[in-house]
């Protein structure tokens, strides 16, 4: 169940032990993969940094398999100029192939 949780918790950005408690009460996902337990927020603590090196291993072993389906594809970030960046200065990452804000039409021709 510990395992589960912590795969679906940083799947889906949520990374905090604390988080990830306050999701066995709210979240109807995080309840089914606990099986409506609620494991406290040491416990989940206790169990990251005891299997540290399973967790790991685990979290690429689905990440693998999700590219082998289809459900992902993993690229490398693109850097990119100063009109590459997002909200607050942050960098945008794209796909490989794709130019930032392109979609939006912001993409300035001839770069």
């Amino acid at each position: 169940m510990m395992l589960a949780l912590l795969i679906y918790s940083y799947a889906t950005g949520t990374f905090s032990s604390r988080a990830m408690e306050r999701q066995s009460y709210d979240s109807m996902a995080v309840r089914h993969l606990c099986a409506n337990h609620h494991p406290d927020h040491d416990t989940i603590a206790k169990f990251r940094r005891e299997n540290g090196p399973l967790l790991k291993a685990c979290f690429v072993r689905v990440l693998e398999l999700a590219r082998e389906v289809g459900l992902l594809k993993l690229g490398t970030p693109q850097r990119g100029r100063n009109e590459d960046r997002g909200v607050g200065g942050e960098e945008v990452q794209c796909a490989p192939g794709t130019t930032p804000g392109a979609d939006r039409g912001t993409a300035k021709a001839g770069r």
